[in-house]
């Protein structure tokens, strides 16, 4: 397992990619709302999911 942390900005598309990933890869998502509409998100997953999760978040981060 891998952990990656990552700060992104509160959108619909954020949500949607959250919920995507969950729901295709085995994986633990904690997200915690920081100030200035932002979140800081900590994605656990297996290492050979991670750089598929990356792709998928590149563009919100």
């Amino acid at each position: 397992m891998r952990t990656k942390t990552l700060y992104a900005e509160n959108t619909n598309a954020l949500d949607e990619a959250l919920e995507n990933i969950t729901n295709d890869f085995p994986c633990f998502v904690n997200r915690e709302l920081i100030e200035m509409n932002y979140s800081e998100i900590e994605i656990e997953a297996r290492e050979e999911d991670v750089a598929n999760i990356e792709r998928i978040l590149a563009s919100l981060v």
